[in-house]
């Protein structure tokens, strides 16, 4: 009777796949390890400070009132990208023993504005855009409203592309209404799909060098549009595109069923730029509101004056007036449709009373570049 055995490795191989075995178990705990640190990655020194500020409800007081919450969650911090950095990192200015030492708070909000040096140690060149920023303009100009870097970014929970999330992008906290035009759209609903390459908020709008809407549109085509829609003109080719995409923002058809506006703007006639006050000499918010005469808005004499006045202070170049088909507020222009639900019949606007000028405004630029609208034509705005 054949038996047959079983081929059993020599000596010499089974001590090789002994060796391979030890230093696959070694690498197992090493990446444990690793992965262990990683999600806890915190000093001595950070441990020590989290020993207080860890708990719930631990506060100061400011002079004024205001209550600051110290509370710093230890998981949300080891999480975050600051926590590589440390405590000491941002708080260089606070010893282990400051309770005893630590100075004063006027107010929460003066505060945090003079704590924004310390993101620009390692983030000037956000920094630098913000800067340059509407939002900028507005703290500067003491808007209590106004985000600065810690109202958009937890600077002990911040996690990186955590703003690139419908769920937790910072923009909707002061633009609520816009959001939900946004969410409800077809950007909206595509990117709830999980489809990410559909914009959210930073696609259009430049996440730190955030510029006023209407400035940042442009006065002819939609920039922001053709920043995903290269090809809008030739896809436009049998609407006269050169003409339509002018005069008509985009939303103004894509957004169809909201209501529009005629708005017309102060343009240079050299630099194509729109007429804008400056904040060291405001006049042209001045001039607009001396040749409204009765405080109603414009009629046809009234703007003819404007144009005149304003040219008179102008010099060689000349300033006249351009229309634009818009939506009415921020909120509609974001509430944009599929393609094939957008309009599509000349007759929506080519016909008499129809409904897109029955609202015509004459749009001023303040010092920020912020529009104030006046009435003009039949004085509805």
């Amino acid at each position: 009777m054949l038996r047959y055995r079983a081929n059993r490795p020599g000596r010499a191989a089974r001590s090789s796949m002994l060796f391979v075995v030890v230093i696959a178990a070694a690498l197992m705990v090493a990446l444990s390890a690793s992965a262990r640190a990683a999600d806890h990655p915190l000093s001595e020194q950070d441990n020590a400070c989290l020993n207080c500020h860890g708990f719930e409800g631990t506060q100061k007081k400011a002079t004024n009132g205001d209550i600051l919450s110290l509370h710093i969650p230890q998981e949300d911090f080891a999480k975050s990208v600051h926590s590589a950095v440390g405590c000491s990192g941002c708080h260089a200015d606070v010893t282990p023993n400051h309770p005893s030492d630590v100075k004063g708070i006027a107010a929460s909000r003066a505060y945090s504005i003079e704590k924004l040096d310390t993101c620009r140690t390692c983030h000037d060149d956000k920094f630098k855009q913000w800067e340059g920023s509407i939002h900028a303009s507005l703290v500067r100009d003491g808007n209590p409203g106004a985000p600065i870097c810690t109202d958009c970014h937890n600077p002990h929970a911040v996690i990186k592309g955590s703003a690139s999330s419908m769920e937790s992008v910072p923009c909707k906290n002061c633009h609520s209404d816009v959001y939900d035009a946004y969410a409800n759209s077809v950007h909206g609903k595509l990117r709830s799909t999980g489809q990410i390459v559909t914009p959210l908020c930073a696609g259009c709008h430049a996440p730190h060098a955030i510029r006023p809407a209407n400035l940042a549109m442009g006065n002819g085509l939609d920039s922001a549009c053709t920043g995903c829609h290269a090809d809008l003109a030739e896809q436009h080719k049998t609407w006269h595109s050169a003409l339509h995409l002018e005069v008509v923002s985009c939303p103004a058809c894509h957004a169809p069923g909201n209501p529009r506006r005629l708005d017309l703007k102060l343009i240079n006639d050299v630099t194509q730029a729109r007429v804008s006050d400056k904040k060291s000499v405001p006049q042209v918010e001045g001039l607009a509101r001396a040749q409204d005469i009765d405080g109603k808005g414009f009629n046809a004499l009234e703007l003819w004056g404007l144009l005149r006045t304003l040219n008179a202070h102008e010099g060689t170049s000349k300033i006249v007036l351009r229309g634009r088909l818009e939506m009415k507020n921020g909120a509609d222009a974001h509430k944009l449709v599929a393609k094939s639900q957008a309009v599509s019949d000349c007759n929506t606007c080519h016909r008499k009373g129809a409904e897109a000028f029955q609202a015509v405004t004459l749009s001023i630029l303040d010092a920020h570049g912020l529009p104030i609208r006046f009435g003009a034509g039949d004085r509805k705005q």
